[in-house]
């Protein structure tokens, strides 16, 4: 099944926390890692006949997890000052600033 096989590559890059299947035999498919994922296997246990199969996949570092969007905050940041400073200059030159401040 490579719609279920998706699925649990999926538990073991840590982007589903839970994976259970709904055929006669009831198996879950669970990444141990996750805190999340503890709570969710309890209630998926709680169910009768279910057998669990532990997925285990390479832990994701918070520096790896953190990084990218701290460098997509910092493009977004800078690309908003580069507009600003360059509509002020425009401004200024075109002495749009002055007459702002003069009175009517």
């Amino acid at each position: 099944m490579p719609d279920r096989d998706d699925a649990v590559r999926k538990v073991a890059r840590h982007q589903i926390d839970l994976l259970s299947s709904r055929s006669h035999t009831h198996h879950y498919w669970v990444d141990r890692i996750r805190q999340r994922a503890t709570s969710r296997e309890a209630s998926a246990r709680a169910r009768a006949g279910c057998l669990a199969e532990p997925v285990t996949g390479k832990a994701i570092r918070y520096i790896d997890w953190l990084f990218p969007g701290i460098l997509g905050m910092n493009m977004m940041f800078q690309a908003a000052s580069s507009v600003l400073a360059t509509s002020c200059c425009r401004y200024r030159k075109s002495g749009f600033l002055k007459r702002l401040v003069q009175p009517h």
